[in-house]
């Protein structure tokens, strides 16, 4: 029994060993696979990959006992061999751009940013674990790992969490050439550099990863989806931890205090403050608690109690993450409603003035009737009789 699960196990290693072979190539001076640069290619991949999930799970339903799904496991077996074998077939597929539904566009979009989190968390990360400032020294490694994972994300698509492969060969390009790059040029710092390489290196990972996160945005075609809102929403965690690394230089002597991270955040925080309506109370109560964390944190940013400061800084990012899904949920204003007490209004205004006039206008038709009735009166009698002379 034991050896059949290693054999089981060893085959899925295997399989996902090859994908990233695919995708990636050989690393080192192993060349024998080139890179896959072709957007086509990923998108087949992931489609395939997510069948190969599927019947993954199911195997191991299968594996633990469930025998009542060995059918199944069955049936879905052909349809998956046959993608991949399609695949070999052709290395170099043709496509066109793919279309994605909004909610496809809004996850690539959360991921990118998570990028640019991660690549600020880690310069921070760095400049604790140099100066014999961190608590976790494997959090660090915890974190290079989470990048390599968020590059491959946003690179070939995930089926956990569900994220689309890319869907033109433009973003993956750009990805190929800028984005991957620089999230290798980080990894390699963090590793093997200076405080002041993985300074840089951090801050072109971040600038490559906005770049592609405004342009997801862009994408996004539903016009009432808030998507100012929910940028700045995101980009708010990335320079909070922005302003958390600056901070720490400076107090660390290791440079100047550079207060741009600092004033950028009071303003974005500003913007969102403006963005929303005062009927989205479940919103304006979470920028208040955000806000009053920013309040705690500045008070701890120069001092020398890192810990201190570092406790203020998390308290900051669970209140400014927690309120991200609300800045995306879609402003309903009340539907415009009939003007009844206008209307209302009006009508007893109309009522007085027409009583008004009636009022003032009644002596004057009573008198012109009196005179009337007088003239008839007159007209009636006979002529009198003419004096004799």
């Amino acid at each position: 029994m034991a050896a059949n699960w290693d054999l089981m196990n060893a085959s899925r290693a295997q399989l996902t060993q090859n994908y990233f072979i695919i995708l990636q190539g050989t690393q080192g001076n192993d060349t024998s696979v080139p890179k896959a640069t072709n957007v086509c290619l990923v998108q087949q991949l992931k489609a395939a990959m997510d069948q190969y999930e599927q019947l993954d799970r199911e195997a191991l339903r299968v594996a633990f006992g469930d025998t009542e799904r060995l059918v199944q496991l069955v049936t879905m077996a052909p349809p998956t061999v046959d993608a991949f074998e399609e695949i070999s077939l052709n290395l170099n597929p043709v496509c066109t751009n793919s279309s994605l539904p909004d909610d496809d566009w809004k996850a690539m979009h959360a991921e990118v940013a998570e990028l640019a989190v991660l690549s600020q968390h880690l310069a921070a990360e760095f400049i604790l674990v140099r100066q014999g400032q961190s608590f976790n020294e494997k959090k660090l490694d915890s974190l290079l790992v989470d990048l390599e994972t968020s590059v491959r994300r946003i690179m070939f698509g995930s089926s956990q969490p569900v994220l689309a492969a890319p869907p033109k060969q433009t973003y993956f390009d750009y990805m190929l050439t800028t984005l991957e790059p620089a999230a290798t040029t980080l990894r390699t710092a963090c590793l093997t550099g200076t405080v002041e390489t993985v300074l840089t290196s951090s801050d072109a990972l971040f600038s490559a990863a906005r770049t592609l996160q405004e342009q997801y945005l862009n994408e996004v075609s539903d016009p009432r989806w808030p998507k100012e809102r929910v940028d700045l929403a995101v980009s708010q965690v990335a320079v909070a931890y922005q302003v958390f690394k600056d901070a720490l230089l400076a107090v660390l002597d290791m440079a100047e205090h550079d207060r741009s991270s600092w004033n950028r955040f009071e303003e974005q925080q500003k913007r969102l403050s403006d963005l929303t309506l005062v009927e989205r109370q479940d919103i304006i109560a979470k920028w208040e608690a955000a806000d009053s964390a920013w309040q705690v944190l500045q008070g701890t940013l120069l001092t020398p109690e890192i810990s201190r400061t570092e406790k203020a800084l998390n308290d900051l990012l669970v209140q400014l993450r927690d309120a991200i899904p609300l800045y995306g949920i879609e402003d309903v204003q009340e539907a415009e409603k009939f003007p009844w007490a206008i209307c209302i209004y009006s009508l007893i205004g109309t009522c007085i003035l027409c009583c008004c006039c009636a009022f003032v206008l009644w002596p004057c038709l009573r008198t012109k009737s009196v005179g009337k009735k007088d003239e008839l009166k007159h007209a009636d009698e006979p002529p009198a009789a003419a004096e004799e002379i």
